[in-house]
């Protein structure tokens, strides 16, 4: 047993130390002026670095990505930093159409039979046109699915999952399909095993006035380097 145990520490070891080593190789890559430049002078990616170099787990902050509701980590800035980071570049709210909201409002039913009742009801789609009418399609395509699993597998919603699951179940029709309308997007999945590496990277920021993305809803925490814990 203890000979078991060692072996698995040394290959965690291992995957933890290739792991640094591509981190630390990707962040020296990047050019001062693809970085983003705080008031105080310092750079984001540079701060980020410091602090999570030698951390014993993997963490979004690898993929230079700031929570702001995290106080341990705004206050590696400074109060004008923080406030820069809070204020820079952040696009207006955007606006719901009036009709588009009633219709979405609909579908807040309390149980399976009554969301089912909603469903039935038939869509005038005579004069159904793509680009004027396509969120009303997806918003009544996202409850179809969803309502098939709630009526079929109820315990799915409860049951623990790999984020695997939650991809091909849940963000595939929820997420992906929102954004099949915006013609110049393209989205990807499953390019990475770790969803805090994958294509959240940043590496494509070109201006150093673009922010780092924020990051999508669902956060991970990792046990350690490779071991995967999923936070919901």
């Amino acid at each position: 047993m203890e000979e078991v145990k060692r072996i698995k520490l040394a290959i965690a070891k291992k995957v933890q130390d290739e792991m640094k080593a591509e981190y630390s190789a990707k962040y020296h890559k990047l050019h001062p002026e693809n970085k983003w430049k705080l008031p105080s002078g310092k750079f984001v990616e540079d701060i980020l670095y410091e602090y999570t170099i030698n951390l014993d787990h993997e963490s979004y902050l690898h993929s230079f990505i700031i929570d702001t509701s995290d106080e341990t980590i705004m206050n590696l800035f400074s109060e004008p930093d923080q406030q820069h980071i809070r204020e820079c570049n952040i696009p207006s709210e955007p606006q719901v159409d009036d009709n588009l909201l009633d219709f979405l409002l609909r579908y807040r039913q309390n149980n399976p039979q009554d969301l089912r009742r909603v469903i039935n009801i038939d869509i005038d789609l005579s004069s159904y046109n793509p680009r004027r009418d396509y969120d009303y399609y997806y918003v009544h395509e996202v409850f179809s699915h969803l309502l098939l699993r709630y009526e079929l597998r109820p315990q799915d919603f409860s049951n623990p999952h790999l984020e695997g699951w939650f991809k091909t179940n849940l963000w595939s029709i929820i997420v992906d399909s929102c954004f099949l309308d915006v013609l110049d997007a393209e989205f990807i999945r499953g390019e990475g095993c770790s969803r805090a590496s994958g294509q959240r990277k940043n590496k494509g920021r070109k201006d150093s006035k673009v922010r780092s993305f924020l990051g999508v809803s669902v956060m991970e925490s990792y046990e350690s380097w490779g071991h995967r814990k999923s936070m919901r």
